[in-house]
């Protein structure tokens, strides 16, 4: 599992590091208001291409890991998730292309651009790869491809007029990225026929799996739809570029359950049910000794680190960064708890009910808080929203990992990154420097305290990718 890790969050933080690479460059070359209009259009073409995914993406890795040792089986259950997707792909095609004709005239060339995603969503098979394990394959050939798309940007997006340009290449290299995929994915099936009955219980699986996804995308997508509503393009703006920060260090932490879903899939569908609690606590362990000090550290680096990385006018994102720090542990937890535990247990209902209620508090606080405080208002209902949906399907989860093991993991992990925080504060102030230098300075020197004090506390951190008792 180690491995696939490692090569799943590599993919991860490449999707993420491409956007933050470009970022600095973007922001002064496009400005505020052209950020803002792209987090607008990039939401609401979210939306389509959820539903073209429809869930299928979850169903299929977990269907594939299940039959993994049967060629035959996975082959068939390949052809039955991409006739589905086909179904659903023409559905929210047609009915894009509607809203782009209705659109508002200055938004409707970047729709136009944006809607390159909804076909890339069809031509996504990463899920078949994830299901057999083979992360491998998944990274290397998407770097080469997203490298490319660096390259395009930096070529040719020049002057603010350059959004669409910017929109095209971004979903271009998207869409190149999941068709040089497929070559592989040809030598590793053969040719199976299925039966109309086998598509019903792929489609309420995925229906079930699709009805959570709806309520994540909600409270994920409705800030950003709702600001982008409002008609203030530059707020808009500082939201995209604080949540663009925020994803990259989530993806370090969510990267874990993807791995885990196969696995975890595994060993329940074996009933190694000591070996699946026993990988489900390591998981915990992880994700806290990770995501604590990463909260600890934004917090005492966004002030340094937003003017020299984003550049005037986005002065605002470093407040957002702070006071959305703890959601990025917050996501870590849940997505171990949901994706990782009650998605391969079959337990999809309970998730739904985890989202849909995160969902609504979302909403209901947007509705309020964005018309009065803009992103401000927005920043603080989606940590709310986010740390409702943890608790309640750590609640559900509670059989697969011991609570009391948590509280203490994270009771030394809060104690060694408060140490860790003061440290970083004493040496910026003793230092007085700015920058990019500061920056450096200040993940170096929170590394190295972060480091010492957990090998002090041996608590076995250093063990999690030990391979005894993986369920093999």
């Amino acid at each position: 599992m180690a491995i696939n890790y490692i090569y799943n969050l590599s993919y991860q933080v490449l999707s993420m590091i491409i956007p933050l690479i470009t970022t600095p460059y973007l922001s002064r070359v496009l400005g505020t208001e052209n950020i803002g209009i792209y987090s607008y259009v990039a939401s609401v073409t979210a939306y389509f291409t959820l539903f073209a995914a429809f869930g299928f993406h979850t169903y299929g890795q977990r269907q594939i890991a299940y039959c993994r040792d049967d060629r035959k089986k996975y082959s068939a259950c390949f052809y039955e998730v991409m006739l589905d997707k086909l179904y659903f792909t023409g559905i929210a095609a047609m009915v894009y292309l509607g809203l782009v004709f209705f659109a508002n005239e200055e938004y409707r060339p970047f729709f136009i651009a944006s809607g390159i995603l909804i076909i890339s969503t069809f031509f996504d098979v990463s899920w078949f790869f994830q299901g057999l394990e083979n992360f491998r394959m998944i990274f290397f050939r998407s770097l080469i491809l997203k490298l490319s798309g660096l390259a395009f940007i930096f070529a040719f997006v020049k002057r603010k007029e350059d959004l669409a340009v910017f929109i095209i290449a971004d979903a271009a290299a998207n869409l190149l990225g999941n068709l040089s995929m497929w070559p592989a994915l040809i030598r590793n099936i053969k040719g199976a026929g299925i039966e109309k009955n086998d598509l019903l219980p792929g489609l309420k699986t995925s229906a079930e799996l699709f009805v959570p996804m709806i309520a994540i995308y909600a409270y994920s997508l409705a800030d950003r739809t709702m600001l982008g509503l409002t008609g203030n393009k530059a707020e808009s703006g500082v939201y995209e570029q604080a949540h663009k920060i925020l994803r990259l260090l989530e993806m370090v932490l969510v990267s874990l359950s993807t791995v885990l879903i196969p696995r975890v899939s595994y060993l329940y569908k074996n009933e190694e049910r000591e070996n699946l609690k026993a990988t489900i606590d390591k998981s915990y362990r992880f994700v806290i000794f990770l995501g604590m000090p990463i909260c600890f550290g934004l917090y005492a680096a966004a002030d340094n680190l937003v003017p020299w990385f984003f550049g005037e006018g986005y002065e605002k994102v470093a407040c957002l960064l702070k006071m959305s720090s703890p959601i990025i542990l917050v996501i870590g937890m849940a997505n171990i708890a949901g994706n990782a535990v009650l998605i391969p247990i079959e337990e999809h209902n309970k998730t739904t009910v985890a989202t849909i209620a995160g969902a609504v508090v979302n909403i209901i606080l947007n509705s309020f808080w964005i018309g009065l405080y803009f992103s401000t208002g927005a920043m603080t209902a989606s940590v709310i929203a986010e740390t409702i949906v943890c608790l309640i399907e750590m609640f559900f989860a509670r059989k697969y990992f011991n609570i009391r093991n948590i509280f203490i993991y994270i009771l030394e992990s809060a104690l060694a990154s408060t140490l860790m925080f003061a440290v970083i504060r004493l040496a910026e102030r003793g230092l007085r420097l700015q920058g990019p230098v500061c920056t450096v300075i200040q993940m170096t020197i929170g590394a190295m305290v972060y480091g010492a004090i957990v090998l002090i506390y041996k608590r076995g951190y250093i063990n999690f990718f030990e391979r005894k008792n993986d369920g093999k």
